[in-house]
């Protein structure tokens, strides 16, 4: 028989990596058959994040984009006092936070308000935000990495692994590269984008098939490619010259279609796309964001390439290193046949049972 109503705030930053693993959390918090209690979930995120919160989302909390700045001082009053009138009326049981900036003050409400506060730590170093919640504010902290560096105590935090979006599938088998004839290559810069890729990528997928011309008499290359409105035209124009077929987008809304057409991925290292990249088991090359905070990509990277070793991550100041690399997949193909079948003996469970660790406190 069911006792009461639970309400559960979920709250993530700006950036697709925080937002992507807390709409799957929601999701699933809502999913959820609870023989004692109605669940009711609602969501928090700022100005940045709202817009990849589909419209189906039914209660959303847009707050100020906060910075670090004295120009944010306005939003982070403006925030706490619109949260303080929030968890007075919907009195939460429980806030779920996803890292950024902006998770502190509904974090400081719900401490004040005596919440149980939970955060999930999407990378291989905990973010300052996260870091912050779990030393103040009697926070629960919850890992995607076994090895996540920067948690002073780790009696607090538990590894359950990362809650993938439930589109992203796993490929169907072993997928027999020396006879394909045709690749399709997805690029992708992370959901903020970035000008790093459109600048050096094309160019260097350019020179790799102008040094190796037999490699497209003998194979068909698609490329979907993430690419800057401003750039898009330069970038398409780059590969028709090479009469290469490609789709530019800026944003890949449904990201699990080019992930099941695609037989290699470009990308960042954010926690977000790897754990993508082990779910659906795509061969990968990973070029971590140089200047990413506490070079968390960087870390990430690492973490990775302890699964995948045949095809190594590319840090950007050796972006150079792309171009043979790229030239060894497309001539021998053996560099994308030893990676998937890396990644699909990985067998660790890549998605975590985050509702489930929420709803023990219970």
């Amino acid at each position: 028989m069911i006792s009461n109503k639970l309400n559960i705030l979920v709250v993530a930053g700006g950036s697709g990596g925080h937002i992507f693993p807390a709409l799957e959390t929601m999701n699933r918090l809502s999913n959820v058959k609870n023989e004692l209690h109605v669940i009711d979930t609602c969501f928090i995120t700022d100005e940045r994040g709202a817009r990849f919160i589909p419209n189906t989302t039914k209660k959303l909390i847009i707050l100020k984009t906060i910075t670090v700045t004295l120009k944010s001082v306005l939003a982070y009053f403006s925030n706490f006092f619109k949260l303080l009138y929030i968890f007075y009326k919907i009195r939460p049981n429980i806030l779920i936070g996803f890292g950024g900036i902006t998770t502190i003050i509904p974090a400081f409400v719900a401490w004040i308000f005596g919440v149980r506060i939970f955060i999930h730590e999407q990378n291989a170093i905990i973010g300052k935000a996260n870091r912050f919640i779990l030393k103040y504010f009697n926070a629960k902290c919850f890992l995607s990495f076994k090895n996540t560096k920067g948690i002073s105590d780790m009696r607090l935090a538990s590894y359950i692994n990362f809650p993938v979006r439930s589109n992203i599938k796993q490929k169907d088998a072993i997928i027999d590269y020396a006879t394909k004839n045709e690749i399709g290559i997805l690029i992708i810069a992370g959901s903020q984008g970035a000008d790093f890729f459109d600048n050096n990528i094309p160019n260097i997928i350019s020179k790799v098939f102008s040094e190796n011309p037999n490699i497209l008499s003998s194979i068909r290359i698609k490329i979907y490619e993430q690419v800057h409105i401003e750039n898009r035209e330069k970038v398409k124009n780059i590969y028709s010259k090479l009469g290469i077929d490609v789709e530019i987008q800026t944003f890949f809304d449904n990201i699990d279609e080019y992930i099941s057409k695609s037989d290699l991925m470009i990308a960042r290292a954010g926690a977000s796309t790897i754990f993508e990249i082990l779910s659906s088991k795509i061969p990968s090359i990973l070029i971590p964001l140089k200047n990413s905070a506490d070079n968390h990509q960087y870390l990430n990277a690492v973490e990775f390439s302890k699964i995948q070793t045949k095809i190594q991550f590319i840090e950007e100041d050796a972006i150079g290193n792309l171009c043979d690399m790229l030239k060894e997949v497309f001539t021998s193909k053996k560099l994308l046949i030893d990676a998937q079948k890396e990644l699909l003996n990985f067998k660790s469970n890549i998605n975590s049972n985050i509702e489930q660790n929420v709803l023990k406190v219970l």
